[in-house]
């Protein structure tokens, strides 16, 4: 049982880890986003609100790639600093050229195929 909840508390820090990242990264960018905003609507005399939302709703995706780049190097700093190699304890191997090209088009069409689906389910 101990080493269950010892595992699960290993999974739930690594989780904390990449949401935390993705928080901060969302706060910065938000804040900069906003200040931007708001200053081009001083010069026009107007604020449109639903214009900020959609602007910060289109970068939710950028702030989970950015968010999971900042989480692999806290990753690699914390294991570094247990003298450890990140990519031992993870055991990555690496892939041919075409698995890697293939697996980049595999992960293009599933983002194309979801965006189609989301696009029908709000005509829907």
């Amino acid at each position: 049982m101990n080493k269950g909840l010892r595992t699960s508390w290993n999974i739930i820090k690594i989780l904390l880890v990449n949401v935390l990242a993705v928080f901060v990264y969302s706060l910065v960018a938000g804040f900069t986003i906003g200040i931007y905003f708001i200053a081009r609507a001083a010069q026009r005399g107007t604020f449109y609100e639903q214009m900020l939302i959609e602007l910060i709703s289109k970068n939710v995706a950028l702030s989970v790639i950015f968010g999971g780049i900042i989480s692999f190097f806290i990753y690699k700093w914390l294991m570094k600093r247990r003298g450890r190699n990140l990519y031992e304890v993870c055991r990555f191997n690496k892939i041919s050229w075409q698995k890697s090209v293939a697996s980049f088009l595999a992960g293009m069409g599933c983002v194309s195929l979801s965006l189609v689906l989301l696009k029908l389910v709000t005509i829907i």
